[in-house]
């Protein structure tokens, strides 16, 4: 049987090796199962606050749920929003985007498109420019 990352349904694999994750640190953590850090998304440990690489969390949660047939290898399945977000905010987790990364964020805008078309950009992470409002989901220029 192929191995999905759609397979992984319990939220408490992921919390067990949310677990394991603080007790070994990120470094050995990600070299004990042949990950590398995060390039896009981290999910949130909700006992301890702290942030962890996604696409490593849930390809050994789904080992952690399927024991017999072990982790899944970085190399099996790719991360993202389409995948490991997905995922693992499906399970109720919070993940966001890495701030590691942050500088390789832009939002733009286009507009006056048909008149005059002029494009807005925003570099970096998006809350270093705006407001961000969780319960409505809109940002503002503060």
């Amino acid at each position: 049987m192929t191995r999905r990352l759609a397979d992984l349904t319990d939220p408490a694999a992921v919390q067990a090796v949310l677990d394991e994750y603080r007790r070994l640190g990120q470094q050995a953590f990600l070299a004990k199962y042949g990950f590398g850090r995060a390039s896009g998304y981290v999910v949130r440990d909700p006992h301890s606050g702290q942030w962890a690489d996604s696409k490593a969390i849930a390809g050994v949660a789904l080992g952690v749920q399927f024991p017999a047939e072990g982790p899944l290898r970085a190399s099996e399945f790719s991360g993202g929003a389409a995948t490991v977000v997905r995922c693992l905010a499906s399970l109720g987790f919070e993940v966001r985007f890495a701030r590691d990364h942050g500088d390789r964020f832009r939002l733009y805008r286009l507009f006056d498109f048909r008149a005059a078309p002029r494009m807005f950009e925003l570099a970096g992470p998006i809350e270093q420019h705006c407001l961000l409002d969780a319960v409505s989901f809109r940002a503002s220029f503060g």
